[in-house]
């Protein structure tokens, strides 16, 4: 799992902004790092019936249930294979956060 902090990156109102940057099939995306609470190793993922693929399950991240999606799915992107490694983002709006699977 290669996950890369950028030094901070200048928006077109000149304010500047720390990105982390991965890949997504052949796509490289990147996210607000305040948005990001940890990156971690998928252990074990617990399926839950009757939802979308985009949505693997969920796994017990430090004692509190996170819910893990696969955004490849969702986008049609990539390939089926899936990468070891979650970026865990801070849902401010709710106390519960959200895993997003990544490739790279």
């Amino acid at each position: 799992m290669s996950v890369q902090k950028h030094e901070p990156v200048e928006d077109d109102a000149g304010e500047k902004t720390q990105v982390v940057e991965f890949r997504l099939g052949d796509d490289v995306c990147a996210i607000d790092i305040d948005q990001v609470d940890s990156i971690v190793v998928v252990k074990r993922v617990t399926r839950i019936p009757r939802t979308s693929d985009s949505i693997e399950g969920v796994m017990d991240l430090r004692g509190e249930t996170t819910a893990i999606i696969d955004p490849k799915q969702f986008l049609s992107v990539g390939s089926d294979e899936r990468g070891e490694g979650v970026l865990v983002l801070d849902r401010p709006d709710d106390k519960q956060k959200i895993g997003i699977r990544l490739d790279e």
